[in-house]
């Protein structure tokens, strides 16, 4: 796919049981259908909502073929546009989720949103209000599409290796994925279990971990104030940076960063910056685990199909930069 189709972040998703990609284009602000039998753009229009427009950065979910929902992180905005791009709902959500923090990753699962919550009135910078942030907020936010009295709730906990050692990894938002028809399953991404939660309550903790992944390590205090180690930290901390459900096969992706090695200062050794997808069924059991090599392959985009498993191809080339490459894989 070539400008200005291709020009996307995480806005990208497919229509589930459909062979239709839809992504956000960062140059014409539009949303374009492609087709992956065809290899072509079916159809493109603009978003009718002043919202999405004013900042191109936001988060996409296909629920259905007239239901594409759209996160506007910047502005806290849900909006849901049919396929004509007509807006069908919207809301602006008043409490907890970020409006700076455009890595908060938006699931839908029957007639819910779920992204991850947080509080802007504590600073998790500071040991005595981290420690109150994992003691008081509840991690996951929701939002029930058919409620509209009730729409909004906030629930579950943080793990107890964040919560009862009060350490900052400096990721504080899960992700949530699809078990049951009142179930689903919240990861972390500085742990290696993964959490079953009920109706909301907490009923299981399941290790689901990379054989890639020896440990994490906690963000120093002392460092708050160098820069150039946050950077750095950030850059090479290993982490699980997403859980897919496959509904084709009835299987769990984790998509796991390994720890990058520096080769000197600034400098990370980029033959051995890897990263893996481990393979979980619905009876948690580990099935597998396929390495990538950042060089090849991103995890940026990662979509399951019935054909098998789309994933972004890193540019070969500076020309190539702006063109969106998949590659199908059968797990």
């Amino acid at each position: 796919m070539n400008p200005p189709y291709a020009v996307v972040n995480h806005a990208v998703n497919c229509i589930e049981g459909n062979s239709l990609l839809i992504l956000q284009s960062l140059k014409d602000m539009n949303l374009h259908f492609f087709e992956f039998n065809s290899e072509k753009v079916e159809k493109s229009y603009t978003l009718n909502s002043k919202v999405i427009n004013s900042l191109p950065y936001f988060q996409l979910f296909v629920k259905d073929f007239d239901s594409i929902v759209l996160f506007n992180p910047l502005t806290s905005c849900i909006t849901i546009v049919d396929s004509t791009g007509l807006v069908i709902f919207e809301e602006k959500l008043e409490s907890g989720v970020p409006t700076l923090n455009p890595d908060n990753p938006l699931n839908c699962i029957g007639n819910k949103l779920y992204l991850g919550n947080s509080s802007r009135n504590l600073n998790v910078g500071l040991p005595l209000e981290r420690n109150e942030y994992f003691q008081t907020v509840k991690p996951i936010y929701q939002i029930d599409l058919q409620n509209a009295t009730n729409s909004e709730r906030q629930w579950g906990s943080f793990p107890r290796k964040y919560a009862d050692n009060n350490y900052d990894f400096l990721n504080y938002f899960p992700d949530i994925c699809p078990y049951s028809a009142e179930s689903v399953l919240v990861s972390f991404a500085s742990d290696d279990s993964v959490y079953l939660f009920e109706n909301e309550c907490k009923v299981r903790s399941v290790l689901y971990d990379s054989k890639f992944i020896n440990n994490f390590m906690p963000y120093p205090e002392k460092k708050r104030l160098d820069m150039a180690f946050y950077k750095n930290f950030l850059f090479s901390e290993p982490k699980y940076i997403a859980l897919i459900y496959n509904k084709y096969t009835q299987q769990y992706l984790r998509v796991a960063r390994h720890r990058f090695i520096y080769k000197s200062e600034n400098k990370f050794d980029s033959e051995h910056m890897k990263w893996s997808i481990v393979i979980m069924n619905n009876k948690f059991k580990i099935i597998n685990e396929f390495v990538f090599d950042y060089r090849y392959n991103s995890p940026d985009v990662i979509l399951c199909t019935i054909d098998g498993i789309y994933i972004s191809d890193v540019p070969n080339s500076h020309e190539n930069i702006n063109q969106l490459s998949l590659s199908l894989y059968k797990f």
